[in-house]
């Protein structure tokens, strides 16, 4: 795509140059003119994005980006962006500035291809929410996707449960760390594997975990709950007498209806249902309505 600069325009030769050094960078170029028409687009950026893509970059990037520098707004460290449209995720570093030739004005944007940094990052961010020694959740990845989930535009209801291991001190005390550690570990592999890649599953701390289960009601989060709990059991049988039980607080959420509704507050209410499981007799999910025994 060549500028479209008038063909009388004294510095058209030095321009014909600078276009060409344009297609030999290694970085996007971008031009636009002030009614945000784009008027040059490099090779490098082509060979990278299809129309399509680049459609998507205006719809939902570019715009904005233009309108910061005209505003003299633009971060100092430019803004990445995301296309989109096509099977390849792309990330790019954007940086524009302003400038005037021949009595017009215009704006350039660079495009620093960031996609393998960006990469990068993700997966250190996803390993920062994990828990290494279950790979489920820690409480801050926890934290981070509840309150996306409750955030989330369109509000779908979901069962939140917290459950903690009974007498879990019993089997590290009879059958040594090591042991109790696999539990650990054998109930993570099950649960994630019990789950539904919309639902959310972490470690809280110690012995405690949490479920989230979206657009699924008690009466079917307790049945993946129980089905849970038995494979654990036939798993760790050869424990005998300690049996490995779990005990639960279950609570059914509508964000809908529950327009103050917060992170903590849900814990909180999870929590002493788990309590009131615990005092009941333990090996059991206690909701505000019903109790479900394993």
């Amino acid at each position: 795509m060549k500028a479209e600069f008038p063909s009388n325009h004294p510095d058209w030769q030095m321009l014909d140059i600078y276009f060409l050094a344009y297609n030999e960078i290694m970085n996007g170029i971008l031009i636009y003119d002030l009614n945000s028409r784009l008027i040059f687009a490099n090779d490098y950026i082509l060979m990278r994005l299809s129309e399509a893509q680049l459609n998507d970059l205006w719809d939902t990037d570019i715009k904005d980006i233009l309108d910061q520098i005209l505003a003299g707004s633009m971060p100092y460290e430019g803004i990445e962006i995301k296309p989109k449209n096509g099977y390849t995720a792309k990330s790019f570093l954007v940086s524009g500035k302003p400038f005037c030739l021949g009595g017009g004005s215009y704006i350039i944007l660079t495009l620093t291809d960031i996609t393998n940094y960006a990469m990068q990052k993700e997966s250190l961010l996803c390993k920062l929410e994990q828990d290494y020694f279950t790979e489920a959740l820690n409480k801050f990845g926890l934290n981070k996707q509840i309150n996306k989930l409750i955030a989330a535009p369109d509000q779908n209801p979901f069962t939140i449960c917290m459950l903690d291991f009974d007498g879990f001190k019993q089997i590290n005390d009879n059958f040594g760390h090591l042991t109790g550690d696999e539990v650990l570990r054998t109930f993570a592999h099950i649960s994630r594997k019990s789950i539904r890649g919309s639902d959310i599953f972490g470690r809280y701390g110690g012995e405690e975990f949490v479920f989230v289960f979206t657009n699924t009601g008690i009466e079917k989060s307790s049945r993946i709950l129980t089905r849970i709990q038995s494979e654990l059991r036939r798993c760790f049988s050869s424990l005998d007498p300690y049996t490995v039980t779990i005990s639960a607080g279950m609570l059914h959420v509508d964000p809908r209806a529950e327009p103050r509704l917060d992170y903590q507050a849900l814990i909180h209410k999870i929590d002493t249902l788990l309590y009131t499981a615990k005092a009941n007799g333990k090996s059991r999910i206690v909701t505000p309505l019903k109790e479900y025994r394993f």
